[in-house]
């Protein structure tokens, strides 16, 4: 029904019955966009300041308080909680010192950052990082002196007088996306479940191709555009179907 009514241009009318008690925003990093990167997924955990800026005089504007998770515990307890948002970051960049720090600290505004401690003494790595890595420079064609994870697990498979055959990306499920790579040997086909970095990883190095199940290519299509007829229709059958005591729910 949300999607519904964004569609048609009344989700404000809706905000009282549909637009919950409050929201938690999660956040990465703030900086610029960094061209060394090389998943698509790791430049958006990166946002400009500005924008940041931006969504924060717009949250103002709109009357949305900006509260720490403590204070949004004591709010919904409340009758009447009002509006309000909580603004979270997770690994603790150097960023989120240097660049965020100072903007909370001008605005009064507070956030709550999550730190693995592997990450603060150095025993845990950024894998998704290195992972992109590994990806960008198979690529590039650069070798190591000593194998890294990839190469290992390439060259484990031929070791066992196997073979990759294929990787394949075959399902999205709340907003990830699951892989499967496909091995053979002595006329067995071995299907794995991994994530698709490290298949698509794998296979580059065994020189195996790439699938994508066609449903993942459609279900990310743009919509048409709903004629003014067709979004008059959709909102009378809308509103046909709204339940009187809907309206109840909601205490001005």
């Amino acid at each position: 029904m949300k999607a519904l009514l964004v569609r048609l241009g009344l989700a404000a009318l809706a905000r009282p019955l549909l637009g919950g008690l409050g929201a938690v925003l999660v956040f990465h990093r703030l900086g610029p966009r960094d061209p060394a990167l090389f998943f698509e997924a790791n430049h958006r955990n990166i946002i400009p300041a500005a924008l940041f800026e931006q969504l924060l005089d717009t949250l103002a504007a709109d009357g949305v308080a900006v509260v720490s998770l403590d204070e949004a515990l004591d709010r919904l307890a409340q009758p009447r909680p009002g509006r309000f948002c909580c603004l979270t970051f997770d690994d603790g960049y150097r960023d989120n010192h240097d660049i965020l720090l100072p903007i909370l600290q001008a605005r009064r505004v507070p956030a709550t950052i999550y730190i693995a401690p592997g990450l603060v003494d150095g025993t845990a790595p950024l894998w998704w990082y290195a992972l992109a890595q590994a990806i960008a420079r198979e690529l590039a064609g650069e070798r190591f002196p000593r194998p890294l994870t990839h190469d290992l697990l390439a060259t484990i498979v031929e070791g066992l007088h196997a073979r990759v055959t294929r990787v394949v990306i075959s399902d999205l499920q709340e907003s990830t996306f699951f892989a499967n790579l496909i091995l053979e040997k002595d006329g067995e086909v071995i299907s794995i479940d991994a994530r698709p970095s490290d298949s698509i990883a794998v296979a580059l190095r065994c020189n195996a191709p790439l699938f994508v199940a066609e449903k993942l290519l459609t279900e990310g299509a743009p919509q048409e555009e709903p004629s003014e007829e067709e979004k008059r229709e959709q909102l009378r059958k809308f509103l046909e179907n709204l339940d009187p005591e809907d309206f109840g729910k909601y205490n001005p």
